[in-house]
């Protein structure tokens, strides 16, 4: 018996490539900020090398949270060091996700 099956190939997520770092030495803070044009339809996710989600800290409530809208910035606590995240851009209807993006930032705390 033959049955008809249609596939339907759905189009490639294109990872984040402007991705703008912003240190605020007065707080202590790093922003990681994605420049892609803010689209409804795509939501971001950030994680280390090890493809763990990264959360951010809620200083009201004292606890990490799941970034809300759509996660296009991230605010870390500056280290010692700098360090390495990732960023894949997902898009919310298919589910699809791009490749990772690395981004690598170092300072000098203090500076």
């Amino acid at each position: 018996m033959q049955s008809e099956v249609l596939l339907k190939t759905l189009p490639k997520v294109e990872k984040p490539r402007d991705i703008r770092v912003k240190i605020n030495k007065k707080k202590n803070k790093v922003q990681l900020i994605i420049q892609d044009k803010v689209d409804a339809r795509y939501n971001y996710i950030w994680s280390d090398a090890a493809g763990k989600p990264i959360y951010e800290w809620d200083e009201f409530n004292g606890e990490y949270v799941r970034p809300t809208g759509a996660n296009n910035m991230l605010v870390l606590e500056r280290t010692a060091t700098g360090r390495k995240v990732y960023v894949q851009k997902v898009d919310k209807e298919t589910t699809c996700k791009s490749d990772r993006t690395e981004v690598i930032f170092s300072y000098t705390v203090g500076t």
